[in-house]
């Protein structure tokens, strides 16, 4: 019997949030303008500033991999997901963080081959190294009418 299984990403599957743990490895300066403007902006759309930011401050495409690469992700739940896996089961991921992210991650743990799913903001990477992240819910789509209280950007319902 298949079975589906679905994991948030940060403080779920890894052992901390993925968009701020960038910025406390890389600049701690970055790191503080999420607290001052949070509240101001969109979260996704603020990751997507300060990746800019961080981007013109000179940081490259693999000192962000490097510092994703070493983000806490317990043996225990490394082991679960192969659980999972040898139990027919299939995995999805269903994240506020980006697709980017989340994928360097798990490769990082030699577990991306168990996910078979992920949904989360759209992320890539441009000629110049820079990492670009939108809102999977675009700011111009109608709202998505879910009675959960979900992030204007993603939907969380099942």
């Amino acid at each position: 019997m298949e079975r589906l299984v679905v994991f948030d990403f940060d403080w779920s599957m890894i052992d901390n949030n993925s968009d701020p743990w960038v910025l406390e490895q890389l600049s701690k300066e970055l790191a503080k303008k999420i607290d001052e403007l949070k509240r101001k902006v969109q979260w996704t759309d603020l990751m997507h500033m300060l990746l800019e930011e961080l981007h013109q401050q000179g940081f490259s495409r693999q000192q962000i991999e490097d510092a994703l690469a070493k983000i806490p992700f317990s043996p225990d739940m490394i082991e679960a997901l192969k659980t999972i896996k040898r139990g027919k089961g299939e995995i999805i991921i269903l994240s506020d963080s980006n697709t980017e992210y989340i994928d360097i991650i798990l490769k990082a743990y030699g577990v991306r081959d168990l996910i078979s799913i992920i949904i989360s903001n759209p992320a890539s990477w441009d000629e110049n190294g820079r990492l670009h992240v939108k809102r999977l819910i675009p700011p111009e789509d109608p709202p998505h009418g879910c009675e959960n209280k979900c992030a204007e950007n993603i939907c969380k319902d099942v």
